[in-house]
């Protein structure tokens, strides 16, 4: 026989429904279910059998199982990150935004249109990141690439703000140099900004 589920509609207990009439219904992850042999209401996206068609919906649960691991997201970062970079001190050349005295080694202090590129880039570098990963894409181009997302504790995207709060974070650990490496001490493998933020980034294959 078919696995039956009640549906809390309002106040109303309703039902019973198969998993089939269910997933035509729409339910969603704060849809609230009970079994015939289990009257303890839980939410439909804390039930196992209902985890692939969240999936089929784009919505990506942070599990154990999923947590994207340390190279998986230094290649994703890699690929965002410094071909924009490239791309962008090719550009400023070529139309002499940046100018760079032939003396210039590296070592020395920056020169000022060069330190300009750099703050102006890590700005873009910010708005492009916060606005990818709040959108539905959960992501930006190297982290699709990577089959990776950005999500929170409900599987969704985060909101604009806690997206922005996670990519300051990022920034900061850019441009103070501080190793992408707090994850390792964390048993959902957040850096520290993902902790601050409330997200997680998970494998969608």
């Amino acid at each position: 026989m078919e696995k039956e589920y009640y549906l809390l509609d309002g106040d109303e207990r309703t039902g019973p429904f198969t998993y089939d009439e269910l997933v035509q219904k729409g339910v969603d992850v704060n849809t609230q279910l009970s079994t015939p042999l289990n009257d303890k209401w839980q939410y439909a996206s804390e039930i196992p059998e209902f985890i692939e068609y969240f999936k089929s919906l784009g919505i990506h649960f942070p599990t154990e199982d999923n947590l994207a691991n340390f190279g998986m997201r230094a290649l994703a970062f890699a690929i965002d990150y410094f071909p924009l970079y490239i791309i962008a001190e090719v550009l400023a050349l070529k139309f002499n935004w940046v100018t760079i005295p032939a003396d210039f080694t590296f070592g020395k202090t920056l020169p000022p249109s060069l330190m300009m590129l750099y703050l102006w880039f890590t700005l873009f570098y910010l708005l492009y990141r916060t606005v990818t990963e709040a959108s539905p894409l959960k992501g930006t181009i190297g982290k699709k690439i990577c089959k990776l997302a950005v999500v929170d504790i409900n599987g969704n995207a985060p909101s604009i703000l806690a997206s922005l709060g996670r990519n300051v974070g990022v920034v900061l650990s850019i441009m103070l140099w501080v190793p992408f490496l707090s994850m390792f001490f964390n048993e959902y493998r957040q850096n520290w900004y993902d902790s601050l933020a409330n997200t997680y980034v998970v494998k969608t294959n």
